[in-house]
């Protein structure tokens, strides 16, 4: 932990960022088909548990976000593929 507090990062607050992160990723789980079928091929932007900004353009997407957050950093982005791909790792 000394190494975040040399960074500047407060712990409290990565465990709250960390939490509200996992919250969001487990909404976009729980709410993926609904999710593919309005954005598929596109980045969103998901705060609070709600699709926030979506675009095609990653980049374009982070501008928009700096637009209306503070701090877009803290907002989970997540490209939405159709339910016909299916990526082999």
């Amino acid at each position: 932990m000394e190494e975040l507090i040399e960074l500047g990062i407060d712990e409290k607050e990565l465990t709250h960022l960390t939490m509200k992160l996992m919250k969001n990723k487990e909404w976009l789980y729980n709410n993926y088909d609904d999710i593919t079928e309005k954005y598929a091929h596109q980045y969103i932007a998901i705060f609070d548990e709600k699709v926030l900004e979506s675009d095609n353009d990653l980049k374009r997407l982070k501008e928009k976000l700096r637009k209306i957050l503070k701090d877009p950093d803290t907002v989970l982005i997540e490209l939405i593929n159709p339910k016909e791909i299916t990526l082999i790792l």
